[in-house]
């Protein structure tokens, strides 16, 4: 998957917690702050549900979703 793809679907997993099909991240802007407590647990249960990851095996994996970039670039590794 290329890191457009990449972006594009998780672009889509944080439309569909969100319940916001408008919902832009901007390239440097930190993911988490679309979502509340509840909204940031399902994220994370959908991104390792669709890419087959677990977040936590490492102690700077929650590290990867401080941008919408680093997000990307951390999956990408681990696809």
């Amino acid at each position: 998957m290329t890191p457009e793809e990449t972006k594009n679907r998780v672009l889509s997993i944080a439309r569909e917690v969100a319940g916001n099909q408008s919902l832009e991240i901007e390239e440097g802007a930190e993911v988490l702050e679309n979502f509340d407590s509840l909204g940031v647990l399902n994220f994370v249960t959908q991104l390792e549900q669709q890419f087959k990851i677990v977040f936590g095996e490492r102690p700077d994996d929650f590290e990867a979703m401080s941008s919408l970039d680093q997000l990307v670039a951390w999956l990408q590794e681990h696809d």
